[in-house]
């Protein structure tokens, strides 16, 4: 009796290590995706590669970035777009740098959120824009793929803008 109280003891506490180590492992995967599109977009200046950028979308993706709406037809636009500016100019570099990631594991979706800051900088300008994001991802087959993403950035004041009182609060 004592062996199978130990027995079943053992096999719980099995479970329980090996459970949360595939829960970290899949954390650790979903980073890995977030970071991963990251480095393919911050290399996409020198390798012109759409498909090391598409391949961590789900072909349904779609997105909300600053109010605008878009899809995966978007993202593959906007990299057509980018190549063709690219074309002969080597001066142009992107950085996409990600950090303050924090994932939610449930099943086969995953809730993300984290920072990014995008620089686009070539010889006759630099942007820079600073984002709070949320992601949705899907596992599948391929792995962890974006199904959902909403990046929202801080309005920038104009400093001949006058600033907007704020709207009391009203209890009732």
């Amino acid at each position: 009796m004592k062996t199978r109280a130990l027995l079943g003891a053992v096999t719980c506490c099995l479970t329980l290590i090996t459970g949360n180590a595939l829960a970290g492992t899949d954390e650790e995967a979903v980073q890995n995706t977030i970071l991963g599109l990251a480095q393919a977009t911050t290399d996409f200046s020198k390798t012109k590669d759409r498909q090391a950028v598409l391949k961590f979308f789900a072909a349904d993706f779609s997105a909300i970035d600053d109010g605008e709406v878009g899809s995966l037809k978007d993202v593959e636009k906007m990299l057509t777009d980018l190549e063709e500016q690219l074309k002969g100019q080597d001066r142009i570099a992107i950085s996409d740098e990600v950090s303050h990631i924090i994932v939610q594991i449930s099943g086969p979706l995953a809730w993300a959120r984290y920072d990014e800051v995008l620089t686009v900088s070539g010889s006759q300008l630099v942007a820079i824009e600073a984002s709070k994001c949320t992601a949705i991802l899907q596992k599948t087959a391929k792995g962890w793929l974006y199904q959902h993403e909403h990046c929202s950035s801080p309005r920038i004041r104009k400093s001949s803008e006058p600033e907007k009182e704020a709207i009391p609060k009203i209890s009732v």
